[in-house]
């Protein structure tokens, strides 16, 4: 489009007469043609990479969508992954826990029959004493 409007531009006619010399017009118009048929064939491959664009944008779209799907979907698991290690981590924690308290009862259970077994060693003791005045 810009190489016409150069071309009429430039164009510059005699008058012979009434009339413009015919060679100046012809000429005129066979670069006008020219210019019209490399700017039709621009405007074709314009149109054409115009068109590839669109599809690859289109591509890039439904790519971008999918990989969007998918971090959502791995997001889920790594979610899911991360609520179940800590579940096992309290399952443990609590196993632990439940072995803590077993042994501490076991503990209080030796330890109560322990004081049991020494208050009726210091009655037997205190028993076999003569006479009841110590106590």
């Amino acid at each position: 489009m810009e190489r016409s409007q150069q071309a009429l531009g430039r164009a510059q006619f005699r008058a012979k007469g009434k009339w413009y010399l015919a060679q100046e017009v012809d000429s005129l118009l066979e670069e006008l043609s020219v210019c019209l048929e490399e700017d039709g064939r621009e405007r074709e491959a314009l149109e054409g990479e115009a068109r590839s664009l669109r599809q690859e944008n289109a591509r890039l779209a439904q790519e971008l969508q999918e990989a969007r799907a998918r971090l959502a979907q791995w997001e889920e698991a790594s979610q899911e992954a991360r609520q179940r290690r800590v579940c096992q981590e309290l399952e443990r924690e609590r196993d632990s826990l439940i072995g803590d308290i077993k042994a501490l009862r076991r503990f209080r259970e030796s330890f109560r029959q322990a004081v049991e077994e020494d208050a009726q060693s210091l009655l037997r003791r205190a028993e076999s004493l003569p006479s009841e005045k110590l106590l």
